[in-house]
């Protein structure tokens, strides 16, 4: 499990460098700065607006 998740969080590193490097060139330091400190901000509404935000008991599962 350790491997897998580290395979996949390191594996989209190179990726979001190559994409940010063309960011960068095609719109600016400064803006691609803005741009991924908004993304970053925004990333906490999936959380903030889901139902298990207010959810008092764990889900049970069968298994």
């Amino acid at each position: 499990m350790s491997a897998t998740a580290r395979f996949v969080s390191w594996g989209g590193l190179p990726l979001g460098g190559v994409l940010g490097g063309a960011a960068g060139s095609v719109f600016g330091a400064p803006a691609t700065l803005w741009a991924g400190a908004a993304g970053m901000t925004l990333s906490c509404l999936p959380n903030y607006l889901s139902p298990l935000r207010t959810s008092r008991t764990a889900p049970l599962t069968t298994g």
